[in-house]
This record gives structure tokens, C-alpha cells and sequence, in this order.
């Protein structure tokens, strides 16, 4: 298990000093390819159909940036779909400087010897339609290492879809901090109910149905000052309670558990920095799902 990593910010979104582009393919006028850098999820880009060429783009962050994660919250990619993410300092990928090479979006998702030989995924423990059905299909990719670029191209193949066309709701571009110490044992992962219920006077429940997020605890007890203050504290600072972050709980599960465990998230709460030892210092993340 490699430690885990917080990304953050999102070097695609424009800020006052940084205007990104995105461009290439071709894309539904309704659902353009710029609503990736609306952080509302409900903001989709669409391809005008397939094909790779029209669900291929480039993005350009204007200036050479940090990079380790790649990421899309939400998509309606097939189960044959992959995704290859370059990145390079030349807008021409002659030779990029960084590459994913190509990937399958769904993995397995079910470890082995956790199914019944009767179930539906037992051959290649991936999900079926009717078990995908409802989940936030997220996908993500960490380089092994930092890299440096200014151009990105994501390559996305799913000739196949159903649907006609691919969509997705984000391309999340990040630098990434990794504790030099992975997270203690001690943290939690749940399932927070947002539903609402009301009750008749007969005694019949009536529910309002909301997506479940999923909330997480890290605990990281063993930082040094430098880490603390460097990252744990101004992570905090910058991203208060309403900024996002993209946590990866195992950067080197690229199968299996990759989409349960990792996801965009906000912090719940801001945590102290405490100081139980001499040259160490603690601290808690506490994350909720963004939907």
C-alpha cells in the first residue's frame, strides 16, 4: 500500500491569475467541452457522438504546472471504455514528457475469492450493468511520480457506448501532497444518509430519496513540524470547509478498491494541529463526498 495523497487545487479551473483552456473533439453546443470547469457536477460536456476523434481533447493550463493526479468525478463510460491522459511542455505530443498509457476506466472492482461461483461477476470480478446501476462512477490516475507540463491530452475510447456519446462532469487536474508517513490505523469509512423521512399519522414512512456520500476519517500522527505547518495547516487554510480536494486513500491500487475508497471531497471540519510529543505533531481530516 503506497501513502495516501491529497490533491488539490485544480489547476483547470480559471482563477484571477489563470485562465486554462480546453479544446479538441467535438462536442454537444448544449453541453460544451468548457463545462468541465464548472465545479457544479450537475454540469456535464457531451460529445456530439463516439467516435475517437470527437471524444479526444487538450487542455492547455497556460503555464507549466506541478501535476500527479488526474481525475473525473462522474462519467457515463461503457465498461470496454480506457483513457489515456498525456502531458508535456510542447502542445504538439511529439514526445510527452508524462503518460498514462491506456487504461481501462472500469477495473475490477469485486477482489478475488469474495464472490460465489454463482455470481454474475465471478469469471472477471468486475460490476454488471444492474450493480453499476446508481453508483458515482468516478475514475482517477496518479502519476508514480510529480511531473511537470503545460499541456494535457485525454484520449478517451468508447466507441461502444450505448448511449452514443460519452459524458462526464469534470477533468480534475492536481498537485498532490503526500505525507511522508501514511495515515494510523484509527480512521473510519461510511456511508452518510442525506434522505429525508416523514411520517403519516396512520404510521406509514415516507422517504425523499438522496444519493448516499461517503465520509471518511484520516488520521496522520506522526508529521513533522515542517509537514504540519507546510501542508496539514495551510491545506486547512486554503481550503476551508467549502474548497475541494481529490483524496486517494492507496495511490498504487490501480484495480479492485480504487473507485470505493478514493474521491472529491470537502473537509467537514477544520482540526487542530496538536503537539502530543517532542518534534511530532497529529492531526485529522475529516472529508465528505462532493455530489
Amino acid at each position: 500500500m503506497s501513502n495516501c495523497l491529497f490533491a488539490w487545487p485544480d489547476r483547470t479551473l480559471t482563477t484571477a491569475t489563470s485562465a486554462p483552456t480546453f479544446s479538441g473533439g467535438a462536442w454537444s453546443t448544449a453541453l460544451p467541452l468548457t463545462n468541465l470547469q464548472d465545479t457544479k457536477l450537475g454540469s456535464v460536456a457531451r460529445s456530439s457522438n463516439a467516435a475517437v476523434g470527437s471524444t479526444t481533447f487538450d487542455i492547455d493550463l497556460k503555464t507549466t504546472r506541478e501535476i500527479r493526479l488526474v481525475a473525473i468525478p462522474d462519467h457515463n463510460f461503457s465498461f470496454a471504455a480506457t483513457i489515456r491522459v498525456q502531458v508535456d511542455t510542447e502542445a504538439t505530443f511529439a514526445l510527452p514528457y508524462a503518460d498514462s498509457g491506456t487504461l481501462s476506466v472500469w477495473p475490477r472492482y469485486y477482489p478475488v475469492g469474495m464472490l460465489p461461483a454463482t455470481h454474475e461477476s465471478y469469471a472477471d470480478g468486475k460490476l454488471t450493468l444492474e450493480a453499476a446501476a446508481g453508483l458515482r462512477s468516478g475514475w482517477w490516475y496518479a502519476f508514480p511520480a510529480t511531473v511537470q507540463g503545460r499541456y494535457l491530452r485525454v484520449t478517451i475510447t468508447d466507441t461502444g457506448n450505448s448511449s452514443g456519446y460519452v459524458q462526464l462532469n469534470r477533468f480534475i487536474c492536481a498537485p498532490a501532497w503526500q505525507p511522508e508517513i501514511n495515515m494510523t490505523f484509527g480512521g473510519s469509512l461510511a456511508w452518510v444518509a442525506d434522505t429525508d423521512s416523514s411520517k403519516t399519522l396512520g404510521g406509514t414512512t415516507y422517504f425523499d430519496r438522496r444519493t448516499p456520500r461517503r465520509s471518511l476519517q484520516v488520521n496522520l500522527e506522526a508529521l513533522t513540524p515542517g509537514q504540519a505547518m507546510t501542508w496539514a495547516f495551510e491545506l486547512q487554510r486554503i481550503l476551508g470547509i467549502n474548497g475541494e480536494l481529490f483524496f486517494v486513500y492507496d495511490p498504487a491500487d490501480t484495480d479492485l478498491l480504487m473507485k470505493q475508497r478514493s474521491f472529491l471531497a470537502n473537509l467537514r471540519q477544520l482540526n487542530a494541529i496538536e503537539y502530543p510529543y517532542y518534534n511530532s505533531q497529529k492531526t485529522a481530516f475529516e472529508l465528505v463526498e462532493v455530489l
